[in-house]
């Protein structure tokens, strides 16, 4: 049965969007260039002819004398004053490095801040022109001469009003411009060809006349990707006052920015052959230094580009274009902390169809509302009997490994009745907090008596769920609140939107929001990412501590944790680590909710192999609290498969097994409210540390420390100890965080997000 007859339909009332059409001049057309110029004589008035003809006047009169700074300088588009030309190079790579960084996040590249500093690319482009002024300088020939200058500086003109037309968001203009300056350098190639008769009367090196041609021609490009970026960013900045919300369209401004982002990427791969040929020897020594960095900097350019494109397909996927897509969303409370990021009080079901939102389904019952429906029964994870035996989708995100947790939520759901889903995504309350600071206060009185903001949202909710606890719509104000927050949204302007999306890439990182797809294509570029939520890999050590509250309240975000973790390399190489869990319930013992005891089932991922030494300080569970499955309960396949033979530490009572190619000690912590708890466990690790062996004299240690999803972030503090004859030889990360005394390696940090250091040692 179909989880529309168990479940309150609400349809999100969004506004009917016009279709947003690629204009008939998306593509470059040279010929249309002067009826252009004519139509768009406002845009040229941003610079007065009174200002045109003095800058044109200003380098005749000059005859292009050096001044004593001009090799650091270029003159702006006004021609009164000068900028200084940045250095955008590429970020020094080195041979040791974090292999969990991942790739830079292309949702930055939406921000209003990342698309102002596409100014950086059009000065890049204006450098190139420079060197024509110095090459004409030889020629003899003064009427050709004053001719390619001539054009050569009103392109050097048109690159500067596109520079700052980019700068003001007034992509429009930056077009004009871009083309403009396009007709420009193929002007000015048309005349250096005659140059090319001239090379054996006039004294000009072939070496320099064919520079000049190649800068032209990159410059060319430079400016043809300009102008593509111009397009590819307009739909999402309002163009006009008037222009009215309703003709945006999401997606179909996707669909513009990539067909323009792909062309731009190829023009840049023309400038980049061009450049290639230009010897440096060729050109006047006062531009060498800023070829160069042009010369650098563009590769870099290139592959920010071609993995925006990449993104722009990614995003267009998710959104349905081509096909309809339908997402299992689970609302995840880390005010009771579950192994992916809280407990699933709540769970909606969207519908994307050519990028518009269709549907949105958000029972009042919440999650337990699929209980009555599941046709499989099966025994809960054997921690969860505290509670219930029986496993339900609000428990299915047992696995830290989000991919197998929303495999598993997938499960319970079709088992359930819903319909199949081709994905699921899962976020906490700081994601409907952080959409709340942009969408501004959601007005709820006449049904709730107040207005939900992203101050009051979680007191507002639990007082809510109170008062409706003895009902079948506990989760009503979830149900009711979502359409309403992502309706105002949508009526945010542009630049506003915008913003969501920079927002978005912080919760990622953070794991408040988690993604999964059941194509391969799309939850490859997840876990490309970094987004997966997934228990990842390690070259080395690895620790994660994994919090399940079990049967303890809403209580976490009342939890402070601290972790210290001491590792110990012995001069034979064996290495022995120390994890210490300290947790304060900061919540007061008189309040209802805050001040319940906290009961956590601490999971301490280690790297596998690991032997377990000695665990002290976790609490005992009377097993006759334990619940046990009726009769017809089956264990679960997907459960025995992961966690494998569970073997139980009999002085400690610690659980250990090996899961995610990772071995696992479990035990219980509780913590009263207004107290603290304190937890140890001590391993032997399965590698060794020795910098003085036969073939090599060094070796090297390091250890990835992974964020639990959902969690504000523990304190963890690390204390490696290493024989007094090793030296440390390289370091990371190489700044003044990580502390080097001799035999001693500290470094502490928050885990908000995952860290990352590495270090090789020499005898």
């Amino acid at each position: 049965m179909a989880v529309k007859r168990i479940t309150t339909k609400h349809q999100v009332n969004f506004k009917n969007h016009l279709n947003f059409e690629v204009p008939a001049d998306n593509v470059l057309d040279l010929k249309k260039l002067a009826a252009e110029k004519e139509e768009k004589k406002n845009i040229e008035n941003t610079l007065s002819k009174k200002t045109r003809s003095g800058f044109l006047n200003l380098y005749k009169k000059s005859q292009f004398k050096k001044t004593e700074k001009k090799e650091k300088n270029i003159f702006s588009y006004s021609g009164r004053k000068k900028k200084k030309i940045h250095n955008y190079s590429l970020k020094d790579k080195f041979v040791f490095s974090n292999p969990f960084s991942g790739f830079d996040n292309p949702f930055s590249a939406f921000s209003t801040a990342k698309v102002r500093g596409i100014i950086g690319f059009v000065l890049v482009a204006a450098v190139c022109v420079l060197p024509i002024y110095g090459l004409a300088s030889y020629y003899k020939a003064d009427n050709l001469k004053e001719k390619v200058l001539g054009v050569s500086w009103e392109a050097y003109d048109h690159l500067g009003i596109a520079a700052q037309a980019f700068a003001d968001l007034e992509f429009e203009n930056a077009s004009f411009e871009f083309k403009s300056a396009i007709q420009n350098f193929v002007d000015a190639q048309k005349m250096l060809e005659t140059v090319s008769g001239l090379v054996k009367i006039v004294p000009v090196a072939s070496g320099e006349v064919s520079a000049a041609d190649s800068i032209l021609k990159s410059g060319e490009s430079i400016s043809s990707a300009g102008d593509y970026l111009a397009k590819a960013f307009a739909p999402f900045v309002s163009l006009t006052e008037g222009e009215v919300q309703e003709s945006f369209n999401f997606t179909a401004a996707l669909l513009l920015a990539d067909a323009n982002i792909k062309p731009a990427v190829s023009e840049l791969k023309n400038a980049e052959q061009f450049i290639e040929k230009v010897s440096v020897s060729s050109l006047p020594s006062e531009y060498r230094e800023q070829f160069l960095i042009v010369q650098g900097n563009m590769p870099a350019l290139r592959a920010g580009l071609e993995e925006f494109s990449e993104f722009t397909d990614f995003l267009l996927s998710i959104l349905g274009h081509g096909s309809m897509k339908r997402y299992l969303f689970a609302f995840q409370n880390n005010a009771e902390l579950r192994p992916t990021g809280g407990f699933i009080g709540s769970f909606a079901l969207m519908t994307f169809n050519d990028g518009i939102m269709k549907e949105l389904e958000v029972p009042g019952g919440g999650s337990y509302d699929l209980n009555g429906w599941l046709q499989e029964q099966v025994i809960a994870p054997r921690p969860l009997h505290l509670v219930n035996p029986h496993w339900y989708f609000q428990d299915a995100n047992w696995f830290p490994d989000f991919p197998t947790s929303a495999e598993k939520l997938m499960w319970f759901f079709t088992e359930s009745g819903g319909p199949s889903t081709d994905g699921v995504i899962a976020l906490t309350p700081n994601v409907i907090e952080s959409l709340l600071s942009l969408s501004g206060p959601i007005d709820m009185t006449n049904d709730y008596g107040v207005t939900v903001n992203a101050e009051n949202f979680r007191t507002v909710v639990k007082q809510v769920e109170q008062e409706y606890e003895n009902t079948n719509k506990p989760k009503r104000i979830i149900s009711d609140l979502t359409p309403l927050v992502f309706n105002k949204i949508l009526e945010l302007d542009r630049v506003d939107q915008l913003q969501i999306l920079g927002v978005l890439n912080t919760l990622l990182k953070e794991k408040h929001l988690l993604l999964y797809f059941t194509d391969d294509e799309l939850q490859q570029s997840i876990v490309d990412h970094g987004w997966a939520g997934e228990i990842l890999d390690s070259p080395n050590d690895y620790l994660s501590i994994i919090n399940t509250n079990i049967s303890g309240g809403k209580t976490d975000l009342e939890i402070d944790e601290l972790i210290d973790y001491n590792v110990e390399i012995q001069e034979g190489g064996e290495v022995t680590a120390k994890v210490t869990v300290t947790r304060t319930h900061t919540g007061q013992e008189d309040n209802p909710i805050t001040g319940i005891k906290n009961m956590d089932f601490m999971r301490m991922y280690v790297p596998e192999g690991s032997t377990l030494i000695e665990a002290d300080g976790f609490s005992h569970i009377d097993p006759r609290m334990f619940l046990y499955p009726n009769e017809g309960y089956e264990e679960d396949k997907l459960l025995q498969e992961v966690q494998g033979t569970v073997i139980v530490d009999e002085s400690s009572e610690t659980r250990i097994n090996n899961e995610f190619s990772k071995t696992v000690f479990g035990n219980w912590v509780a913590t009263e409210a207004g107290k603290t708890s304190q937890v140890s466990a001590t391993y032997r690790l399965p590698f060794t540390v020795k910098p003085d062996g036969i073939f090599s004299k060094s070796d090297s240690y390091s250890l990835f420390m992974q964020k639990q999803s959902g969690t504000k972030g523990s304190v963890i503090s690390t204390t490696i100890n290493f024989p007094n004859k090793y030296d440390v030889v390289w370091q990371y990360p190489s700044d003044s965080t990580v502390e080097i005394t001799p035999g001693k390696i500290m470094f502490t940090t928050t885990l908000n997000l995952d860290r990352y250091i590495g270090f090789v040692f020499q005898e």
